[in-house]
């Protein structure tokens, strides 16, 4: 594909949960994704995003458009990514010493006509109009996976 491109994805479900709170800080600070196919034929896929964001932030917010796809260059060949953003307080990475363990899954369905992504690039974006503004973590690029067609998952 290799163009920006913007596909017709309708969110079937989502739930945020915080898993624990209190934790050391994380060895990394990027989303981690894991992308499922969970039905092919009707172009239904399950994303479970975790992240560590501070005890002090409220939870991440994901935005409802998911529908952006753009290519990244990876160390392997260039990728049509689609791009998901969770929406979180900025946080100075220095200032806190214990973490949350955040998960969530988001379920969703193409359009009949809808182009598929090669992988999915997790991206944080920073509220807008808060003090001070965002200090931007060690590795603000994000996560990449790919989605395995051979997979399928039960709801």
């Amino acid at each position: 594909m290799s163009t920006r491109v913007s596909s017709d994805v309708t969110i079937l479900h989502t739930h945020t949960a915080r898993v624990v709170r209190g934790l050391a800080k994380p060895f990394s600070l990027e989303p981690l994704v894991a992308a499922i196919t969970v039905n092919e034929t009707e172009k239904i896929y399950k994303l479970s995003i975790t992240a560590y964001l501070p005890d002090g932030l409220e939870k991440p917010v994901l935005d409802e458009d998911i529908s952006f796809i753009a290519p990244i260059d990876t160390d392997a060949n260039e990728l049509d990514a689609r791009y998901v953003y969770l929406t979180i307080e900025p946080w100075d990475i220095g200032a806190h010493h214990s973490y949350s363990l955040w998960n969530i899954e988001v379920k969703y369905q193409l359009g009949a006509t809808s182009p598929e992504a090669q992988a999915v690039l997790v991206l944080y974006d920073y509220e807008e109009g808060v003090p001070g503004g965002p200090e931007t973590p060690e590795t603000p690029r994000g996560t990449v996976t790919t989605v395995k067609r051979s997979t399928t998952a039960e709801d």
